[in-house]
């Protein structure tokens, strides 16, 4: 047997003398999971508007329209 195969007994000898692991979430893990998901939503947001923009400016040059003007709105 290699060293590897001797490794892997001994972790699994190891991991099975183990008391089951009691889950504990302190105060801290639930703000820290919150920002997590803040952060998520909004870097996706940013993301969707940069990629939103990089395509409506690839069609306004395909169709030969200057990229950065708009156009004007009619006022009634």
């Amino acid at each position: 047997m290699n060293i590897a195969s001797y490794v892997l007994i001994a972790t699994n000898a190891l991991m099975g003398a183990m008391k089951k692991p009691m889950p504990y979430l302190d105060p801290g893990t639930g703000s820290f999971l919150l920002q997590l998901l803040a952060a998520g939503v909004l870097g996706g947001l940013f993301i969707f508007r940069s990629s939103l923009k990089k395509v409506k400016n690839f069609f306004l040059r395909l169709l030969g329209r200057p990229v950065g003007v708009e156009e004007p709105e009619d006022e009634e």
